[in-house]
């Protein structure tokens, strides 16, 4: 065979290793543009440069996606966010020179795909930020763990939540990612390892209203490693004081599991128990559960064993459940019964003062007085004093019987100064002064009323009827300095205008100062009026 032949044949070879190459070469520039975003022909750099490629995370994810193929085809529209940072003669997709618009848009892109639940495209577009965009760096590295946890990247995604707790230690959502990374642990079946980290989120987030989960978490890991005794202790302080958590019934079944297949004594709480319990369901308005519970201490069981304490506290409760669901003859029944078993116990002056509030609810307002007085009589120290002075007031008012209802408001600034009730009861002694013709008591009963109440609405509501007293008793100079007075506090309330009509009507001039409109931030003409203080703002936003 001659040279020239030799030649031919080599040319072809050549030809056709060429002509091979091209297609792949294509394939892979159209792999890039429809999952990258990348123009034809440009390079991807890894999305995981620390562990790896983005080619080979997309091959190996299965979990926690909802096709990201078909979802992968919108990266490559997105030529607003990719275009401006490519340098073309790098291949680079991302520059230290990228602003903070883009950075801003790239994590916008991340949370729009994380909430359709493509968390591997939403975990690309954070890998392209998180080095970068440093004021939200607690945020990306969270949502970065939690993508990579719902891809079940497990080793990755612990990665994160430890750079998170690390870096950002006083950040929103240390306190979740030190949750997820106990879990880290517990998915993988690495029960030691969970065991300490959910105990070392207990003792840093005690307050955390993931401790519930936390607890049962760390029940079933002590469970594992044969720690039945903790775990029985963990599972009984979920159902005690969480029981309105989801986990609450599952600790039950799981106590009467760990009893029946070990050693373990059977849990029977005690009645203290259940009725802190019921207390827990009271507090959260939850009153029927609340009643199963206080019920539940009056069975036979308990009964037997309670003390006179906590007997007329389980019926005080019973009569505040009933109270609160509006049902007061049954409100009233067991109020009364509370007092009745312990007259000196604990919630003695409370079961009067609400049997007292049944009472009027039933329109048995002589019976209301009687329990009040009773209680004014046996507890004149209890909280509820100042309160019963002034409801057997109101019922006196109401009946229109205003002197009686006089002495007993009187009373109440006497008697209870420093009581919760004083404003009201001042305020009604005062008005019912004023509509007896008494102006000379009702403008002192006002006048203490205001002096009480200094930088409050009350002050200018007590210096308005103040001010009438006077103009009642004709001495029209004090009022309208009054009225100025008021005027002069700059409130803008209706108590400033009605000071200004009345003021009007006394031919008194008065101006109220004009509020400075101008100075809105939405003033068109804002940077000539304090150029220099909104160069400051404009900078700052």
């Amino acid at each position: 065979m001659n040279s020239k032949t030799i030649k031919i044949i080599i040319f072809l070879i050549s030809a056709i290793l060429i002509l091979s190459i091209i297609p792949t070469t294509a394939g892979c520039s159209k792999l890039d543009i429809e999952i990258f975003g990348l123009k034809f022909g440009e390079k991807a750099e890894s999305a995981y440069p620390e562990t790896e490629d983005f080619e080979s995370t997309d091959e190996e994810s299965t979990g926690g996606t909802q096709d990201d193929s078909e979802n992968s085809t919108d990266i490559s529209t997105k030529d607003d966010i990719d275009s401006d940072n490519k340098n073309t003669n790098t291949g680079d997709i991302f520059t230290d020179s990228t602003d903070i618009s883009e950075l801003r848009l790239y994590f916008k892109e991340a949370m729009k795909y994380r909430n359709q639940s493509s968390y591997l495209i939403s975990e690309y577009y954070l890998n392209k930020i998180k080095d970068d965009y440093l004021v939200l760096q607690d945020h990306i590295f969270y949502y970065m763990a939690e993508s990579l946890r719902l891809q079940e990247k497990y080793d990755q995604a612990e990665e994160y939540y430890l750079k998170l707790i690390k870096n950002y230690p006083d950040s929103i959502w240390t306190e979740t990612a030190s949750l997820g990374y106990a879990d880290m642990f517990y998915i993988r079946e690495d029960y030691i390892t969970a065991e300490n980290e959910y105990e070392h989120f207990q003792t840093a987030f005690p307050h955390s209203s993931y401790i519930p989960y936390c607890l049962f978490q760390l029940a079933t890991c002590q469970e594992m490693n044969g720690k039945k005794d903790l775990a029985f202790e963990n599972y009984k302080e979920i159902w005690l004081n969480y029981p309105l958590n989801e986990y609450s019934e599952i600790a039950w079944e799981n106590l009467n599991k760990l009893a029946e297949d070990s050693s373990i004594e059977p849990f029977i709480p005690t009645a203290n128990q259940v009725y802190n319990r019921g207390k827990i369901f009271f507090s959260i308005y939850h009153y029927y559960s609340a009643l199963d519970e206080f019920n539940r201490i009056l069975q036979e069981d308990y009964l037997n064993y309670l003390s006179l304490e906590l007997h007329s506290k389980t019926l005080f409760k019973i009569g505040m459940c009933y109270f609160r669901l509006r049902d007061y003859n049954q409100a009233k029944y067991y109020l009364t019964l509370s007092y009745e078993k312990y007259p000196s116990g604990s919630v003695a002056d409370d079961s009067l003062y609400y049997m007292g509030m049944a009472l009027t609810s039933l329109n048995m307002n002589d019976d209301a007085i009687s329990y009040y007085q009773k209680l004014l009589k046996l507890f004149p120290s209890s909280n509820f004093s100042d309160d019963a002075l002034y409801r057997i007031g109101r019922i006196y008012s109401l009946r229109g019987d205003f002197i009686n209802a006089a002495s007993y408001f009187k009373r109440v600034s006497t008697d209870y100064p420093y009581g919760d009730k004083l404003p009201d009861a001042l305020w009604e002694l005062g008005l019912i002064q004023y509509r007896s013709d008494d102006y000379s008591s009702a403008k002192i009963t006002f006048s203490n009323y205001a002096s009480s109440y200094k930088g409050t609405s009350l002050e200018e509501k007590g210096l308005l009827w103040q001010a009438k007293c006077y103009q009642k008793l004709g001495d029209n100079n004090k009022a309208a300095e009054l009225y100025k007075k008021i005027i002069d506090l700059n409130s803008y309330s209706y108590y400033t205008f009605a000071s200004r009509e009345m003021l009007e009507e006394m031919n008194e001039e008065v101006q109220i100062k004009k509020i400075n409109t101008l100075l809105n931030p939405e003033n068109p003409r804002i940077a000539g009026i304090i150029p220099d203080i909104y160069a400051i703002l404009e900078e700052d936003s």
